[in-house]
């Protein structure tokens, strides 16, 4: 699978990229919203999952959102959140989110979302 991940912080990009090209997986990496945007600009038909952490400078994980549901509406994307906290606010019903991941993400526990991911086609 093609995976976008945003992130903010440098590390989690790369402890990310590390993990999912590990697993096999084409990996794009994005520092902001803006980055996400262009790389799917250039990219479309090509990522099949957009992991993208929740608060960020600029705009949020779900501004992001909300841009790709508005810009690409004919492309279905699973969208996952990520965050290190607890008490964010993901509860956006009007949104497309597939799930959240709590930051650090637990390798065998992303592990399986892969998985069960890949196999739901």
């Amino acid at each position: 699978m093609n995976l976008l991940f945003v992130d903010d912080e440098q590390r989690i990009l790369e402890e990310l990229f590390e993990l999912a090209t590990y697993l096999g997986h084409k990996v794009y990496m994005a520092s902001d919203a803006d980055e996400a945007l262009n790389i799917l600009d250039k990219n479309i038909k090509l990522i099949d999952i957009v992991f993208t952490d929740l608060k960020m400078p600029g705009k949020s994980g779900l501004e992001l959102v909300r841009d790709i549901e508005k810009k690409y509406k004919n492309r279905s994307f699973r969208i996952f959140l990520m965050s290190g906290h607890l008490e964010d606010d993901f509860s956006d019903k009007s949104l497309c989110i597939t799930g959240f991941l709590k930051k650090p993400l637990d390798v065998k526990n992303f592990q399986r979302v892969l998985n069960t991911l890949r196999s739901d086609g």
